[in-house]
């Protein structure tokens, strides 16, 4: 059964602000779900996500 979270949890578990999170969901740069209109997370899909995609200072990179 998957745990999903919310922008705080899933912010806090990147490291970056909530206003990003926000904007990685405007743009689907980040795996994510609606319920009620709220977007909500898995934390094994944006782990995978990240490890994929990398994080760093290139422009290309979600991360």
């Amino acid at each position: 059964m998957k745990k999903y979270v919310g922008v705080k949890e899933i912010a806090e578990f990147v490291g970056l602000p909530t206003g990003t999170i926000y904007y990685y969901v405007s743009t689907a740069k980040i795996p994510h779900y609606k319920f009620n209109g709220k977007p909500r997370f898995v934390l094994s899909e944006v782990d995978r996500a990240i490890r994929e995609n990398g994080r760093g200072n290139d422009s290309e990179k979600v991360w």
